[in-house]
């Protein structure tokens, strides 16, 4: 799998947001779209998932599937973690693979219960076990401390595998996670 990013531009209105962003992600590697707010980093995301069209140039190939954290959290407020999960399509033994990220009382706990980390964690969850190509994380360690952002880390190298993954975060992201990745400045 490779995605080709060639000459992209986004304008909203008379505010030019993304211009002439060209890039490559490759299967089995990492990428960090790194910027400061306001620099256009969810704008290329959405375009790169074909959420958002650009203004000019072009994303390659088409029929990709992604699995995304977005910014907002998108969860089912009245179902439980595990319920969340399953809505999406995600099967096995989900149960044990949450137990990694949250309490195992937790679980059945209607997610409108939770607190916003714990929330975090189930959105980042829901986009690693889900069957996809391309993994999206937009921001995925916000309202996260320390000691729950390694695990996340480690939760996310362990789920990877050979797909993509791009992520974008204000929080610095350890060295480990990211020694092999390449950085896209916006």
């Amino acid at each position: 799998m490779r995605i080709e990013l060639t000459n992209i531009s986004k304008k909203f209105g008379k505010i030019e947001v993304i211009k002439n962003i060209s890039a490559v992600f490759e299967d089995g590697k990492t990428y960090q779209i790194a910027g400061d707010s306001g620099t256009g980093k969810t704008t290329l995301l959405h375009i790169i998932m074909g959420l958002v069209k650009p203004d000019s140039g072009s994303v390659s190939p088409e029929g990709i599937r992604f699995s995304a954290v977005f910014q907002e959290d998108r969860l089912l407020e009245n179902l439980s973690a595990i319920d969340n999960l399953r809505a999406v399509g995600i099967e096995g033994d989900i149960r044990s693979e949450l137990k990694k990220l949250l309490p195992d009382e937790d679980l059945d706990k209607r997610v409108s219960e939770y607190s916003g980390g714990m929330r975090r964690r189930v959105c980042i969850a829901r986009a690693l076990l889900a069957k996809s190509d391309v993994i999206i994380l937009d921001e995925p360690f916000s309202g996260l401390d320390t000691k729950n952002i390694n695990n996340v880390l480690e939760y996310i190298l362990a789920q990877k595998k050979d797909r993509i993954l791009i992520i974008t975060s204000h929080t610095k992201i350890s060295e480990d996670f990211c020694k092999d990745s390449s950085v896209i400045y916006l």
